[in-house]
């Protein structure tokens, strides 16, 4: 349910919670000035469920968006950071290095990651095919897995980095990353896309 039709359900059951939460503040216990305060806020991914309600008193509910501001505001300041070229997360993208704060073209990954594509994309193999040919050619998989599976080239060929782009928590920051991906094969991928719309790429015998 989207924040806003759980804001307009709190609305319509509010006299519902009122009546079964107890008459003081859950923190100070305190019974003036009580309002109904969401643990988890709504736009947090909180829900209306009586589990996640509490009375408080104004200075204790204010203090507790006070606590939410605090982490609004870190969350402003990680986007703010990935827009500059900052790192989205702990793991560096198989590809990539990151040094000093910036992110760097891993040349010898890079050539792997072209190679997938190019299977994916000109050759028009699986994602399953593509993790066997890489397990017989004997290449390093990425981080310490043992061996290439359908999953990670899954998640590769979706990842808009290699493209450039950056897009964190679903927010389209921009191009910001130096792009691994070259014109020819982003065409290939649009043509290819056309093409098995709606269907699936037959898999191929490996030989």
């Amino acid at each position: 349910m989207a924040t806003d039709d759980l804001r307009k359900e709190f609305a319509n059951k509010r006299n519902t919670f009122d009546k079964q939460l107890p008459k003081e503040c859950a923190n100070c216990t305190s019974i003036i000035d009580l309002q109904i305060h969401h643990v988890v806020p709504l736009s947090f991914g909180g829900s209306n469920r009586i589990s996640n309600l509490v009375r408080l008193c104004t200075d204790c509910h204010s203090k507790a968006h006070g606590g939410l501001s605090f982490i609004e505001k870190s969350a402003d300041a990680r986007l703010s950071s990935v827009s500059k070229g900052g790192r989205k997360s702990s793991t560096i993208l198989y590809g990539y290095k990151f040094d000093k704060g910036t992110y760097s073209i891993d040349d010898h990954n890079a050539d792997v990651v072209r190679f997938i594509f190019r299977l994916r994309y000109n050759s028009e193999l699986s994602t399953s095919n593509i993790a066997e040919v890489l397990n017989k050619m004997a290449i390093p998989t990425a981080g310490t897995a043992k061996a290439w599976t359908h999953p990670v080239i899954a998640r590769m060929l979706i990842n808009p980095q290699y493209y450039g782009k950056c897009v964190y928590k679903g927010e389209d920051v921009g191009d910001i990353y130096p792009a691994i991906l070259d014109e020819e094969l982003t065409e290939a991928k649009r043509k290819f896309d056309i093409k098995y719309e709606g269907t699936r790429v037959p898999v191929r015998k490996i030989t």
